[in-house]
């Protein structure tokens, strides 16, 4: 689980929490499918 304070993040604070996010679905994509990659869709 990901615990986030009940005050007021800092810029900092939440930019730390974007990295752990994006690194704990990685590791979730990793887990379920090991050969799942992402790509950005393509904007028309």
């Amino acid at each position: 689980p990901i615990y986030i304070a009940d005050q007021k993040l800092t810029k900092e604070e939440i930019a730390n929490y974007d990295q752990v996010l994006i690194q704990k679905f990685d590791e979730l994509d990793k887990e379920i499918d090991p050969n799942y990659v992402y790509e950005l869709p393509v904007k028309k």
